[in-house]
Order: C-alpha cells, then sequence, then structure tokens
C-alpha cells in the first residue's frame, strides 16, 4: 500500500523538529503499515498540487490525501 500526500508546509511538517518521524503523513502510514509518499511543499499552492496530480502516475497509489494550502 501507498499513501500519496500533498499540500503546504502543514503537510510537509515543517514547524515539526523532526518532520520526517512526527508529521501527521508519517504517522497514518505508521498505522496502516503503508508506504509514505510526502511531496508536500512550504507555500505549496492549489495549483501546483493540480500540477502534481496530472503528472504523477497515481495507479500505483492507494489513497491521496490532499490539503488545503493554509490562507492568511
Amino acid at each position: 500500500m501507498k499513501i500519496y500526500f500533498d499540500g503546504c508546509s502543514n503537510t510537509a511538517g515543517s514547524e515539526l523538529k523532526d518532520a520526517k518521524k512526527t508529521r501527521f503523513s508519517k504517522l497514518v502510514c505508521d498505522h496502516f503499515n503503508a508506504e509514505e509518499y510526502n511531496i508536500g511543499l512550504f507555500s505549496g499552492s492549489d495549483r501546483r498540487m493540480a500540477r502534481n496530480l496530472l503528472e504523477h502516475d497515481l495507479s500505483q497509489l492507494s489513497l491521496i490525501h490532499i490539503s488545503e494550502p493554509t490562507r492568511l
């Protein structure tokens, strides 16, 4: 099982000390014993996320989780 995550800095875990081990995507994947594929990015935009969905082979993924970028 492989789970795709995309979004802004919240998805990337940029505010965490050890993001690779403690971001929510890692915790979810650990719970379901799944491979994590997280391409969240600080200042990620809706257009970037849409482009990523169009450019990736989604047939290899079991689940897709998209987090809307934080609006100020």
